[in-house]
């Protein structure tokens, strides 16, 4: 007989087994959802700031950030309680971090071992955890550095970021794709990395379809490399949601 249990990713943004529980905006689409439900994914809407005028204020990567065992999140209140049981939540005091005036103070990427990031805008806390836990810092000048990576492997990423692409192209295997073709409500365009997040080892969720991307073949062809299969959420332009972040996971024991 088999046994199902519910377990925290031992990697952000990089689960062994299928998804459970994901973050996402509170303003995907409806027939995204539904998709994802078709995989038994339980959908999360990340707490922020109602009230703000930003029109990038709900998505996921600029509220949380996920570590090994941790989540670093701009919370107030106890929305991310239940999640408790699997990460250790530390709150960002907006009033004390050195970085609180930036809307990327949380768009941060801990990868493999590393942390990518622009220290300049990252918050105090994230350094610091990264530097407490002996892991690695690749400074990139792009402060919404999150959005700008879709995480495919522990050594692999796609990247529209130019600066990033090369920052990285020396510790990850690096797709460097064309920019400007995912969009963003209110913006001139939005990133890949916003639009993406794995479902499981071996799937990527694209809010979107591929089929309006210059770089379809080539992104196929990549993932293809580390057996990884893109799930296409609807048939549109991608866009940028602000990420799909996994954060639990169901590993199955016989």
């Amino acid at each position: 007989m088999l046994v199902q249990t519910e377990k925290p990713l031992e990697y952000p943004y990089l689960p062994e087994y299928e998804v459970k529980k994901i973050i996402i905006n509170e303003n995907i689409c409806a027939e995204a959802a539904e998709k994802l439900k078709i995989f038994n994914i339980e959908i999360i809407h990340p707490e922020y700031d109602s009230s703000s005028e930003s029109l990038i204020a709900g998505h996921p990567d600029v509220n949380i950030c996920p570590a090994k065992g941790k989540l670093f999140v701009k919370s107030k209140s106890d929305h991310y309680k239940h999640l408790e049981p699997f990460y250790n939540i530390d709150k960002i005091d907006l009033k004390t971090d050195m970085n609180y005036k930036s809307e990327a103070i949380l768009n941060c990427l801990f990868i493999g071992k590393y942390l990518i990031c622009n220290r300049k805008t990252a918050s105090k806390k994230i350094i610091d955890y990264a530097k407490e836990n002996e892991i690695k810092i690749i400074h990139v000048n792009q402060g919404y550095t999150k959005c700008s990576i879709c995480p495919v492997d522990k050594n692999a990423v796609i990247t529209d970021d130019y600066g990033i692409h090369k920052a990285l192209e020396n510790q990850f295997d690096v797709l460097l794709i064309n920019k400007g073709e995912v969009k963003l409500k209110g913006f001139e365009y939005g990133f890949f990395g916003g639009c993406t997040g794995k479902i499981s080892k071996n799937k990527l969720a694209i809010n979107g379809s591929l089929n309006y991307l210059k770089d379809k073949e080539r992104i196929v062809s990549f993932l293809s490399r580390y057996n990884v299969e893109p799930i296409e959420l609807f048939n549109g332009q991608p866009e940028d949601i602000g990420s799909l972040i996994p954060v639990s996971e169901l590993c199955v024991f016989p």
